[in-house]
């Protein structure tokens, strides 16, 4: 079992950071690792980026270039990129004053890393951000720009968009329809929370209108906790009908608990059959208690019953 993320940026990360910096690589550690391991990994990243700026330059147009020079070239895989997160840290907090600085050190760590948090606060304090960033929507580097073919970079703006969507839903819409027809898949995983709680402007963009289908199962009577519930959904009807698969999982209070399966996208004309196994095995994340489990479909944006199944 891989080691908790926090584990993984231990002080051994810490120390390599320290050698890439104009400090006291004693006393820097010192500061940075006290208190270290009771510290989650986010919050970890911000004591070190609070002792970076306690021990650079007190200028922070030269704080910024100090860290700016301490930005490698090399993108490193999985959490090992993490070693970057105080650097974004730093900018995002101790970078605002010294706009030309910052987003020069945030281009070149979204090459390693990403930008995505330190460019934030910028946006909001300097409305020229926005100018900077149409610029480097052309950039050659994949790693900078925000629209082409590359799936690296439409995966990235999607996520961008869907965590627009959590709060500001209709603006969400009105750029993905402003994307359309041309970037569907991009568009797809942008709304993809919406389209998930059945948001009716969101499905249309999508070309995704209210559909008069029916599902139904053969559902075993009752399952056992760690069994796999095997399901077998047969739609009939006519017309493009985005499907998912619904469970509404028994909470240890009696009370139930909505989850939503990715299904499928069907052009309908007559019946198709879904598939989709469902764990009901005990983990950390998720555990199962006994009673009536309710399954059921969503088909564009609409829930519809399918039975229930008891869990014993």
């Amino acid at each position: 079992m891989a080691a908790p993320l926090k584990e993984q940026y231990g002080p051994q990360v810490v120390a390599r950071l320290a050698d890439t910096l104009p400090v006291d690589r004693r006393d820097f550690l010192a500061e940075c690792l006290d208190g270290f391991e009771d510290l989650g990994l986010m919050d970890r990243a911000r004591q070190v980026a609070a002792v970076m700026h306690d021990h650079l330059d007190p200028d922070p147009a030269t704080a910024v270039r100090q860290v700016h020079a301490a930005i490698g070239s090399r993108r490193e895989p999985g959490i090992a990129a993490f070693f970057y997160n105080p650097h974004s840290m730093f900018i995002s907090t101790y970078g605002l004053p010294v706009f030309e600085e910052s987003l020069a050190a945030s281009y070149d760590l979204t090459k390693v890393f990403t930008a995505e948090f330190c460019i934030r606060p910028f946006i909001v304090e300097h409305p020229q951000t926005m100018i900077r960033l149409r610029q480097w929507s052309h950039d050659p580097d994949e790693h900078v720009r925000k629209d082409d073919p590359s799936d690296y970079v439409l995966r990235s703006v999607g996520n961008n968009l869907n965590d627009i969507a959590k709060d500001h839903p209709q603006r969400a819409v009105e750029v993905a329809a402003t994307w359309m027809p041309g970037r569907r898949r991009l568009v797809r995983r942008g709304l993809r929370t919406l389209v998930k709680a059945g948001d009716p402007a969101a499905l249309a963009v999508l070309g995704y209108e209210p559909l008069e289908v029916a599902a139904r199962a053969d559902l075993p009577r009752e399952i056992a906790i760690g069994e796999t519930l095997r399901l077998a959904i047969e739609l009939s009807g006519r017309g493009r009908a985005l499907v998912d698969i619904v469970v509404h999982f028994v909470k240890a209070n009696g009370s139930t608990s909505r989850k939503v399966f990715t299904g499928g996208e069907f052009a309908l004309d007559g019946t198709a059959t879904i598939r989709r196994s469902i764990s009901f095995a005990q983990h950390s994340t998720r555990r199962h208690y006994p009673g009536a489990h309710r399954i059921g479909v969503i088909i564009n944006g609409v829930e519809k019953e399918i039975g229930t199944v008891a869990v014993v």
